[in-house]
């Protein structure tokens, strides 16, 4: 569910982590950050062609004042929507570019759209050993943890190559 622009203020910002070019149910958007001064919001963009923009305003660190976006409350968290009418203009504002955490803290997870990569930092416990499995009739290498950070843990399953690549504790 969108929020139509009218009534939407400009929003004054920094651009970060512009995204690969993502495609879900046939549609193909861009993510990235948005640094106000007082929060960081998630965009979304469905106009592909605005994405070497994003980078460049990104890349330069440069402030840049958006209009006619809207606001999506689709995963219960509002995002603001970049879409062929969106205007990206460069400004000036009386803050200073801050470099953003990518790392997200694990209870912060189910918050985060399906299939969306995510960095954490964690420890890892409760390493298992090394199991072999049957996958499509080819035996494969397991693993299994749980990686805790002071917000919580997350059970990761490793296969293939991946599994012995790490150590408890680490």
């Amino acid at each position: 569910m969108a929020e139509r622009s009218e009534g939407l203020p400009e929003i004054s910002c920094y651009i970060h982590a512009v995204s690969p070019v993502k495609k879900s149910n046939g549609s193909s958007y861009i993510n990235c950050d948005l640094q106000t001064e007082t929060q960081v919001v998630r965009a979304v963009c469905f106009e592909v062609d605005k994405k070497q923009s994003l980078e460049s305003l990104a890349n330069q660190k440069s402030p840049v004042k958006i209009r006619n976006y809207t606001i999506s409350k689709k995963y219960g968290r509002e995002d603001v929507v970049i879409t062929r009418k969106t205007n990206l203009i460069p400004t000036v504002v009386h803050y200073d570019y801050q470099e953003l955490d990518k790392n997200i803290s694990i209870s912060t997870i189910s918050h985060v759209a399906g299939e969306q990569l995510v960095r954490v930092k964690g420890e890892v416990q409760q390493l298992s050993s090394t199991k072999t499995v049957v996958f499509d009739e080819v035996p494969v290498k397991k693993q299994q943890c749980f990686i805790v950070d002071p917000s919580g843990f997350i059970k990761l399953v490793l296969y293939g190559k991946h599994a012995d690549t790490l150590e408890e504790g680490i």
